[in-house]
């Protein structure tokens, strides 16, 4: 991501520390992150990329500019969507070692097969790294994943899941001095995703996709040594997303393709803090929002794709946002191709800027 155009990445410490996405120039929450189809954003759009990885990928894709017509909350900038390996043939396999500085290792293997009717990619992988501070300076995460994909006549499906599980050392004060032996980041996340279709005739094919993310995390920082009269405290944080999505797809005359479909999803957080001076449990957030949006492409010459869409999203706290997008590509006989767009979007706001 970082050799892309309008793409910048910005990661704060060590190995593991906290890595923000800026697509141009956006705040790093006005970036959407999908995997295979899955938002993993907190609510509001805030996102550590240094919780991702790109074992067993096979393409990680970008859209520009505002997209919440399809996208919904937080593609303000741009949007950022990781797709899983598919398998395809005989059934093979991949293994591969490194090591390096810093007592620096990785491992990943995955196999892969398939054919016309059912494929399969499965992957696994940890890295571990005693980082470049000079002590407490660790990082270690596992990965696995899955995709499993059929297609029997019209019908077709795919079931996609990823697993990460990372324990980050963190040495530094919020000073930035490298001062405390035992602070401690741990959280697991789990993002799975289903999308299936039928063709209902050539013209006309109904998809729905079910969407599943899960993060529990845990930060702990205790006395270094015995009698310290610091402030010890141990944070535990548990988040979720469920969203589901139908959409029609039909076929128009001269190329055109218009697309219509609604969507709901909820979203849940909890933070417990346990501290010397008293512990802060708040009551768990929630939050719900339901959407309707519809896109119309338009194929006018050969070489040219025009596309117009709008958005209606009610929110249950922050009521109903209006969003509209009109873009337009051509490519010039010297292979050149011009682009523009024209678009709103929207971010709600994340739970810790409602408190209070």
């Amino acid at each position: 991501l970082r050799t892309v155009p309008g793409l910048s990445i910005v990661q704060t410490g060590s190995y593991g520390g906290a890595t923000s996405l800026f697509i141009r120039g956006g705040e790093s929450k006005y970036a959407k992150i999908l995997v295979d189809g899955v938002p993993i954003n907190e609510a509001g759009g805030a996102f550590d990329l240094s919780t991702l990885s790109t074992d067993n990928l096979d393409r990680i894709e970008i859209v520009r500019g505002p997209a919440s017509v399809l996208y919904g909350s937080d593609a303000m900038a741009g949007v950022i969507q990781l797709f899983t390996r598919r398998g395809a043939g005989v059934a093979h396999g991949d293994v591969a070692a490194r090591g390096g500085g810093f007592g620096s290792s990785d491992l990943d293997a995955s196999v892969h097969g398939g054919d016309a009717r059912v494929s399969y990619s499965l992957g696994a992988a940890r890295h571990a790294t005693n980082g470049f501070q000079p002590f407490n300076s660790g990082f270690r995460q596992g990965v696995g994943s899955a995709l499993l994909g059929t297609s029997l006549g019209a019908f077709d499906a795919s079931l996609s899941a990823r697993f990460t599980d990372r324990e980050l050392h963190f040495p530094t004060n919020g000073s930035g001095e490298v001062v405390d032996s035992n602070a401690v980041r741990r959280d697991d996340r789990l993002a799975v995703g289903l999308d299936a279709g039928y063709r209902i005739s050539p013209l006309v094919t109904v998809r729905a996709a079910l969407a599943s993310h899960d993060v529990h995390g845990v930060t702990d920082d205790q006395p270094d040594s015995p009698g310290d009269v610091v402030y010890a405290y141990t944070t535990v944080e548990r988040s979720h997303r469920r969203s589901g999505d139908v959409r029609v797809e039909l076929a128009l005359p001269a190329d055109a393709r218009l697309t219509v479909g609604a969507q709901v999803e909820r979203k849940w957080q909890e933070s417990t803090t346990r501290s010397n001076f008293g512990d802060d449990a708040p009551p768990p957030a929630t939050r719900r929002s339901t959407g309707g949006y519809a896109q119309l492409l338009v194929t006018p010459l050969a070489d040219a794709t025009v596309a117009l869409g709008g958005r209606y999203e009610h929110n249950e706290q922050f009521g109903h946002f209006w969003t509209y997008r009109t873009a337009a590509s051509t490519r010039l006989p010297t292979g050149t191709r011009l682009r523009a767009s024209v678009g709103t979007a929207f971010r709600e706001p994340t739970f810790l800027e409602t408190e209070g």
